[in-house]
């Protein structure tokens, strides 16, 4: 017997007998068919969906790994990495092959083609490739030294370990989690707010501040322009997050609570700490601008990486970046509060999108503060560390008061 179900737009299903044996289609509004000898029990769904996963998980995997077997064999291709334009046009070479091939495979094994899939999986493939520079920076293998020397040389600083031991384990599992929960149609939320916020605020310190002033800018090759897809596929991925995300159902104007005590204390110490990261990012500027002023003096004694003694820019324009566009944003976080607070419903920044972006971006750069404060680099391998414990206590406190922030926001 063959039973048909006839699948209605919006009513129940109908099922009627019918003698013929068609094959079984998934489309809306369709009459389908189903014989009864291939109706079986949920075992074997869930033997397949163990099976997608396992194949999914061994996808992510092979990105990274991928990319490290790349490193390894560019060092047996010495003339492929031998001057600055080579690497380049290598490097530019090796990327579209392996963007063609992920999304070929993203086909074949089903997966969505959306751009933050195939972004996400490339992105997957870089990180490594980032792992494997940063662990010859530290001497832990030979892989990546040609282009150390020949492709972005503003690496080989205390900076780029940071940055490139950043991406390549932080940015790593972050982006290998994004994956697994994107390909398999999941949403990715505030994690991937967090992970696009750390990604744009690296951007403008490593091409204005590494790249295009300070000593090395007169080094720039054409491998820069790899960094051009990370400038701008984050902004258009966190735009359409912030478009799609679950959480934007509640919208300004919604009404909270009734006011206490309680709550308006925690309105109050929001405030507080806000007004607190906006003073310290003024201070921050003054002492990178070398001010004068007594307390700018004063705080180069505590973050010392202020003085920008490796001769780059990157902390100049970090802390630029960090006044004119985290700034507005704990400024207009204490209207929110006070919104909250007084008026009993939510303004603009209702959703809390704002505050996991904002939350990456402090993670990002606290990390690379603390690494450049501590580590004295000379050259691959020769790394001297030290133990700043005021730089520590004082970016401890803003990345604690920014997952606060985050924490109240989403609340």
């Amino acid at each position: 017997m063959v039973v048909t179900r006839r699948r209605g737009a919006n009513g129940p299903s109908q099922y009627d007998r019918v003698d013929d044996k068609s094959a079984y289609s998934l489309s809306p509004g369709k009459t389908s068919t189903i014989t009864t000898n291939n109706i079986s029990d949920g075992s074997d769904d869930e033997s397949l969906l163990s099976d997608n996963k396992s194949t999914l998980i061994l996808f992510i995997i092979s990105l990274s790994s991928s990319a490290l077997i790349v490193l390894q064999v560019l060092v047996y291709l010495p003339s492929l990495t031998s001057t600055g334009n080579k690497v380049a046009f290598t490097a530019i070479s090796i990327m579209c092959v392996v963007v063609y091939t992920i999304y070929q495979t993203m086909i074949r094994l089903g997966y969505e083609t959306s751009l933050l899939n195939v972004f996400l999986c490339v992105c997957c493939f870089t990180a490594a490739i980032d792992l494997g520079i940063a662990g010859y920076l530290l001497n832990i293998w030979k892989l990546g030294s040609f282009y150390i020397l020949v492709g972005e040389p503003y690496f080989n600083t205390a900076y780029g370990i940071g940055v490139l031991g950043y991406d390549g384990i932080v940015h790593l599992v972050l982006q290998s989690i994004m994956c697994y929960r994107s390909l398999q149609d999941n949403y990715i939320g505030s994690l991937a707010l967090v992970w696009g916020g750390s990604i744009i605020n690296s951007m403008l310190p490593l091409l204005i501040g590494g790249a295009a002033t300070g000593i090395f800018s007169s080094s720039v090759e054409m491998s820069t322009s790899l960094n051009a897809p990370y400038v701008l596929i984050p902004v258009i991925i966190v735009h359409t997050l912030f478009n799609e995300s679950s959480s934007s159902r509640i919208r300004q104007g919604a009404k909270l609570m009734k006011s206490d005590i309680q709550s308006n204390l925690h309105y109050i110490m929001l405030s507080l700490t806000h007004m607190s990261l906006v003073i310290l990012l003024v201070v921050r500027t003054m002492s990178v601008l070398k001010s004068d002023a007594t307390i700018a003096k004063y705080w180069l004694t505590v973050e010392p990486v202020l003085e920008q003694s490796d001769g780059s820019n990157v902390i100049l324009i970090d802390s630029l970046q960090a006044l004119f566009w985290l700034g507005p944003y704990h400024l207009y976080s204490i209207f929110e509060c006070y919104t909250r607070a007084t008026k009993q419903h939510r303004g603009c920044l209702a959703n809390g999108n704002w505050s996991s972006l904002i939350m990456g971006a402090y993670l990002q750069s606290s990390f690379i503060r603390v690494f450049m404060t501590c580590a004295t680099y000379a050259s691959p391998g020769i790394i001297e560390y030290s133990f700043h414990l005021a730089t520590l206590a004082v970016n401890l406190f803003v990345v604690s008061v920014a997952l606060f922030h985050s924490w109240s926001m989403h609340e």
